[in-house]
Formats: C-alpha cells, sequence, structure tokens
C-alpha cells in the first residue's frame, strides 16, 4: 500500500524569466533527482481534494512519462469538457441553468458561441486566446460546484498523445527530478513546449491527466490581452473558497 506521501513547497526567487527561454533550465537543474515534484502554475484557483495524491498514483504505475492534473481553462482540456458537457459553450444550452446565479455570466460568455470550429489540440485560439472560452470555463465550473456536479469532468485517464507528438500546457503536472534536471533544454522555446511536445517525442513517451486531479487555472496572457477581466472571476473564487474553509485573510 502506497503511503500517505508529505508535501513541501519548492520555490526558486532567484530564477526569473527576462525575456528569453534558458531562464527556465534553472528551476528544473537544481531539483533532487530522486523526489517526485509538482510544477504548480500561480494563477491556480482550485485543487481538488486528493488531486496531488492521484497525480502520484498514476504517475507511480509508470504508464505515463508526465502526469498532469485535469485542468479547467487548458489548452487541450477545455475542449475536452465541451465535449463532455462539463462546460456551457453556446447560448443555445441557457435553459438548462435554470436559475443558477451564473446564468447571465455565462451567457454574455457563449452569446457569440465561442467554441464553434474548434479541433482538439493546443488550440491558440479557442482555448488559449479567447477571452469568452476562459469565462465560458469558469462560470461553468462555478456552476458546477454550487450544483454538485464535479464528476462531470472526470473522464478517468487522458492519453495527451494518443493521437501523435501535440503540446499541451503544464501548468499543473507531476515529474520526477531525474526526468529533468540534467536534460538539455532547447533554447528555441519555452519549458512547457520542451517537455509536453519535444522531450516527449525524442523518448516516444506518452504524458496523460488524471480526471481525478481536479484543478482551476485562471488565464493565459493572451486570454488577457484579449479583453478576459479576471475582478469578477476572483471575487466568485474568494466567495467559493470562504464557503468551503471560512475567512482566512483580514478585510
Amino acid at each position: 500500500m502506497l503511503a500517505r506521501p508529505t508535501w513541501c513547497l519548492v520555490q526558486n526567487k532567484l530564477l526569473v524569466y527576462a525575456g528569453n527561454y534558458t531562464a527556465y533550465r534553472g528551476h528544473y537543474a537544481i531539483l533532487d533527482p530522486d523526489r517526485y515534484y509538482i510544477k504548480l502554475d500561480d494563477d491556480i484557483m482550485y485543487i481538488g481534494q486528493h488531486a496531488f495524491e492521484a497525480m502520484l498514483y498514476e504517475k507511480l504505475q509508470g504508464r505515463f512519462m508526465f502526469v498532469s492534473a485535469n485542468v479547467v481553462n487548458h489548452g487541450v482540456l477545455t475542449w475536452v469538457h465541451a465535449g463532455m458537457d462539463a462546460m456551457h459553450t453556446s447560448a443555445a444550452q441557457l435553459d438548462r441553468l435554470g436559475d443558477s446565479p451564473y446564468r447571465r455570466r455565462i451567457a454574455d460568455a457563449t452569446k457569440t458561441n465561442p467554441m464553434t470550429g474548434c479541433t482538439y489540440g493546443y488550440s491558440t485560439y479557442c482555448s488559449v486566446d479567447s477571452a469568452s472560452v476562459a469565462a465560458a470555463c469558469h462560470y461553468s465550473f462555478l456552476h458546477n460546484v454550487r450544483k454538485q456536479q464535479l464528476h462531470k469532468y472526470n473522464f478517468h485517464i487522458w492519453d495527451f498523445h494518443a493521437f501523435g507528438y501535440q503540446a499541451w500546457s503544464i501548468n499543473t503536472f507531476i515529474f520526477k527530478g531525474s526526468e529533468l534536471h540534467t536534460v538539455k533544454f532547447d533554447e528555441d522555446v519555452n519549458d512547457e513546449w520542451f517537455i509536453s511536445q519535444r522531450l516527449a517525442e525524442r523518448l516516444d513517451s506518452h504524458s496523460g491527466a488524471v480526471g481525478s486531479a481536479l484543478v482551476v487555472h485562471m488565464s493565459y496572457h493572451t486570454q488577457r490581452e484579449s479583453g478576459f477581466d479576471e475582478s469578477d472571476v476572483l471575487h466568485q473564487y474568494e466567495q467559493l473558497a470562504e464557503s468551503l474553509t471560512g475567512v482566512l485573510l483580514p478585510r
């Protein structure tokens, strides 16, 4: 039986991305090769119960080299969530929301049917660039929390490379230090593209996501540049946090 893991926070504030991709290498070079690490973006808004343990368990199965969480607002998984009926993607679906407090917000996000024409893969417009898709991801998730139907997101296991070596977003993923601390990173791409696509293809090794390891990612800079307003979404997550844990910060 797998013993309950002990987690600790690892930060290196001396390593700052300054406009060149080589800066990313230092984050991985300092890691202990015998430990497991979860790379966690600093704008993760929600982490489901036992999400990290589920990722570690799957990693230890040896099925995938890198194991991702099931990330809401993700470069690849947004397409999956839309197909699983976990998010509302068009104005035609509004009647199913009933008296949800997120009905108006979802209506505003989907009035142009922003998912129309989306295809599977790291889709820049649909799931990385679109402010409307970002809003639909978040307000659909908040609606699903309220209705206690987060099971809609659970796909068990998703193989990112089942259809070829495409890139995927490394917003939250687990790896062993030995897998990356001595790797020579390519200088023309960032760590996300190198780890998720180039390294995987060179090693002929798949990566995947765990459906039960649900987390929520706030936004990509391209979504913000397209007009995604984080202020109301942040307020909604603040209310969600207080409903789950009580007020933790002084007002």
